[in-house]
């Protein structure tokens, strides 16, 4: 999860990045997957196509800002994305966007999720929340959190 955050959204703002880590969270619950998985399924994220962002782990300032999002994601945070599957960064229109709807803008990202989305309750989707491990492999079910996020 800390890769794509890195690769994905490096430098935009921590909602930003949370929301970009809250689709691969998203993904990985209605595939019934790990977050592993959905990071390296083909050609799902751009950055994964390049084998030259394989070969070692980045560093810095930015590399560790994404270790904090994805472990905050990772710890239950609340999904203010209305269940997000999908994003594209602005200025580009993806052949599946059509078939999509908006859900949000946060960063320099469009957030979307499929039309045919589950029910609603004040924002938050109505689904099923699960604690994952660092490695981002689901763990067990957990109650769904009802806070918002929080932005530090």
């Amino acid at each position: 999860m800390a890769l794509t955050v890195h690769h994905e959204a490096r430098g935009e703002p921590f909602i930003g990045q949370v929301a970009v880590a809250l689709v691969l969270r998203n993904r990985s619950e209605k595939y019934d997957t790990s977050v592993c998985w959905e990071t390296f399924r083909h050609a799902q994220f751009s950055w994964t196509l390049h084998p030259s962002k394989l070969r070692a782990l980045p560093a810095g300032k930015d590399w560790n800002e994404a270790l904090r999002v994805a472990r905050y994601v990772l710890s239950d945070s609340a999904d203010f994305t209305g269940g997000a599957t999908h994003y594209h960064l602005l200025g580009i229109r993806p052949h599946w966007a059509g078939s999509m709807k908006i859900v949000g803008q946060w960063g320099d990202h469009v957030f979307y999720r499929p039309r045919s989305q589950s029910v609603y309750n004040g924002g938050s989707l109505l689904r099923k929340c699960f604690r994952y491990d660092a490695l981002g492999l689901r763990q067990r079910e957990v109650p769904c959190a009802t806070r918002k996020p929080v932005i530090q």
